[in-house]
């Protein structure tokens, strides 16, 4: 006798209207929404950091490459090893909180960045607060759902942020084009361009 598998029930595809639903929901919504802007300050810092790097501070691809490693690598130490400390001393909505004002401060300071040595010290709380939010996003979404809703819930979170890193690059790039790099830095002011 062959066993019978049970059958899942249909779920609709992600749509729009799905997706502003989900970003509605009172615990999950405001989640995704830091996410995505999270997700969008991240991306249009990656995306635009090259060229920032090469017309403010005059680096070449290996400095430069060197510097994103060095962020990389501050992430994975947050991740590997503070996180876990972190967030058994401070609750995740604070977490999340102090993360989301360190990045806006840290991305501003960038901005204003005059060399590397000082750039150097912007990207430490710049990563940190990066670190500290992708896990900590991850985690409070798995609680801000029902335990049958937890991987749609990644999955509709990874979405954003993919979509995100599609936006952050070309937005980027726009504004360093229109507007130089004194957001971040000033091309003009500094007579390279």
């Amino acid at each position: 006798m062959k066993a019978r598998l049970a059958r899942l029930p249909e779920r609709a595809i992600l749509s729009a209207t799905e997706l502003l639903r989900a970003m509605n929901r009172p615990r999950f919504g405001p989640l995704l929404n830091v996410r995505f802007l999270y997700g969008l300050a991240f991306a249009t810092f990656t995306g635009v950091f090259a060229l920032y790097a090469q017309y403010r501070l005059g680096l070449n691809s290996t400095e430069t490459g060197l510097l994103l490693a060095y962020v990389g690598f501050l992430v994975v130490l947050v991740q590997g090893g503070a996180i876990g400390r972190l967030s058994k001393r401070y609750p995740e909505n604070r977490l999340i909180l102090g993360a989301v004002l360190v990045l806006a401060v840290s991305l501003l300071a960038w901005a204003f960045t005059p060399n590397v040595p000082v750039l150097l010290v912007v990207l430490v709380p710049l990563s940190f607060a990066s670190g500290v939010l992708n896990t900590v996003i991850n985690s409070a979404i798995t609680k801000a759902v029902y335990a049958e809703e937890v991987g749609g819930a990644l999955g509709v979170s990874t979405s954003i942020e993919s979509l995100s890193r599609v936006v952050g690059p070309a937005a980027g790039g726009f504004v360093l084009d229109r507007l130089g790099t004194w957001a971040p830095g000033n091309l003009e002011r500094s007579g390279q361009r």
